[in-house]
């Protein structure tokens, strides 16, 4: 939404209530991308990371099917869940889904999904990977700090 416009620059509020100060000479000389002209519809996206182990081919549309139950998303186009990319923590996952009325706000929906898909996950017995990475420590004499610092009685 154009906010204000002046004659050096005009301010453009989205939906989230950020502005952006836009110097007009972009808004003549550049392209101008509108994701809402002619549509109003917006896309939402959550993105989780699950095992290796995880049942995908009944996962996905499991996850679909409680999105389709969140009340502002829309039926068409439908919710969407895909295998983005192999992780080396876990099998990373994205969540789309449509919703007509940006303007009511965002994260109420994403956050009904996003405890929806949880709720689901839970009881399905999907595990959501930890992070877990390895430090090894090279010098000595910083080992041996640790050691004594961890050992009962040591100084």
């Amino acid at each position: 939404k154009v906010a204000r416009i002046n004659t050096r620059y005009t301010v453009l509020r989205s939906t989230d209530g950020t502005e952006s100060v836009v110097p007009n000479e972009m808004l003549v000389s550049g392209a101008v991308i509108n994701s809402s002209y002619t549509d109003r519809k917006t896309r939402l996206v959550t993105e989780l990371t699950i095992g290796f182990d995880s049942k995908l081919d009944t996962l996905l549309p499991q996850i679909v099917a409680v999105c389709k139950t969140v009340a502002r998303v829309m039926d068409e186009p439908s919710p969407e869940a895909f295998l983005l990319r192999f992780t080396p923590d876990g099998l990373l996952l994205e969540v789309g889904m449509w919703i007509a009325d940006p303007d009511k706000g965002k994260g109420d929906v994403l956050s009904e999904a996003n405890l929806k898909i949880w709720s689901l996950l839970q009881a399905e017995g999907v595990k959501l990977p930890h992070a877990t990475r390895e430090l090894r420590i090279a010098d000595p004499r910083i080992g041996g700090l640790l050691d004594k610092a961890t050992t009962p009685g040591a100084k």
